[in-house]
């Protein structure tokens, strides 16, 4: 967390609660002072040990909770930093840095594990500054750039090659400037923008965007958006500029769940249970290795019902829910597709 001091050679310090904020300590050895007011700190997702931060145009990273900061770029980048982005894949990290620049050359920088830094917008037209960049959970290829300001057309930008060319995932959105992007880990056409007019959503992945903005004020600024599971439930955490935080469940998504225990060692579709169900079954699936997977419902003449998951999931043991509330009585069927194993089982709802 940062706290702000006003006046003197630091505007915003570093500090670190272990006790739920009843007592803080100052976590700023080795960074260099910056009168810059913005300052953040992330997490590596694989270690919560390892820290990251920025300060003026330098970026820093901490193998001990911040007790002590190596610079990650010994010549400071001609801007200074205004937003980063950290993601391990695999045993490898990958920082994207933001800075404070318009201009091509000078926006964006990657780093792969401990290697250099290397500018990367190109694709991104000049004289746009970036807010953010939201990497992808699982791919170390894709990433999306979101763009600050008023320019129609131009909000968020995707690559597919760690940077190397940027492509426009627009579509229609409004011109209102845009602040933060979430992707639902399952399935990444799926997307929400936060935004100074609410947030927005898509399901094709940028082709087309539509309001989704229920229960937030209507001209509520958003400025940051995390997505997370609750058991199997799918919510996207909202930030907003001074008028608090907000929670969405997306009731359009059927959550899955992982199941801890042991690793499978082989695929495997259970029976659904209850069976007969009325009007919810649940459904059990392993996988021994990370997959691209696909289960489907189908009703007795092949009609496809509702895709349950499509996404990579991760080895392991899973779990979904099918809800038949819209659904007639009878004979359903549902399918897991996963790499090159499948297999189909039947089900009956009885109303």
């Amino acid at each position: 967390m940062t706290i702000g001091v006003y006046g003197g050679d630091w505007s915003f310090r570093r500090h670190r609660t272990t006790n739920a904020g009843v007592n803080w300590v100052e976590l700023n050895s080795g960074i260099t002072n910056s009168t810059q007011w913005y300052t953040r700190i992330k997490t590596d997702n694989a270690n919560p040990n390892t820290v990251y931060t920025s300060s003026s145009g330098f970026m820093y990273y901490s193998t001990n909770t911040g007790n002590n900061w190596i610079k990650s770029n010994p010549t400071e980048f001609p801007e200074w930093i205004y937003n980063f982005s950290v993601r391990k894949y695999n045993d490898t990290s990958i920082v994207y840095v933001c800075t404070e620049s318009r201009n091509e050359g000078t926006r964006i920088y990657l780093q792969i594990g401990s290697a250099a830094f290397n500018e990367r917008s190109a694709g991104i037209d000049d004289g746009f500054a970036i807010n953010a960049i939201t990497m992808h959970p699982d791919n170390s290829s894709v990433a999306f750039a979101v763009i600050k300001g008023l320019y129609n057309g131009s909000k968020v930008f995707k690559t597919t090659n760690r940077g190397l060319n940027w492509s426009n995932v627009s579509s229609n959105l409004p011109n209102v400037p845009a602040a933060a992007l979430a992707i639902y880990p399952l399935n990444d056409n799926i997307m929400y923008l936060g935004t100074e007019m609410g947030c927005y959503k898509t399901t094709n992945a940028g082709a087309n965007w539509f309001r989704w903005n229920e229960g937030l004020p209507e001209a509520v600024i958003v400025t940051e958006m995390k997505p997370y599971f609750s058991g199997s439930d799918f919510y996207i955490l909202a930030g907003t500029y001074g008028r608090s935080m907000w929670v969405r469940k997306d009731d359009e998504l059927v959550g899955i769940s992982a199941i801890n225990g042991y690793l499978p060692t082989n695929f495997g579709l259970k029976q659904n249970y209850p069976n007969p169900f009325n009007p919810e079954a649940t459904i059990q699936f392993s996988l021994p290795t990370d997959e691209s997977t696909q289960l489907n419902v189908y009703d007795i003449s092949g009609r496809l019902v509702k895709t349950l998951v499509n996404g990579k999931l991760k080895a392991g043991n899973y779990q979904v829910k099918f809800d038949g509330s819209n659904s007639a009585s009878g004979v359903y069927f549902y399918r897991l597709s996963a790499g090159t194993y499948t297999d189909v089982k039947k089900m009956i709802l009885a109303k």
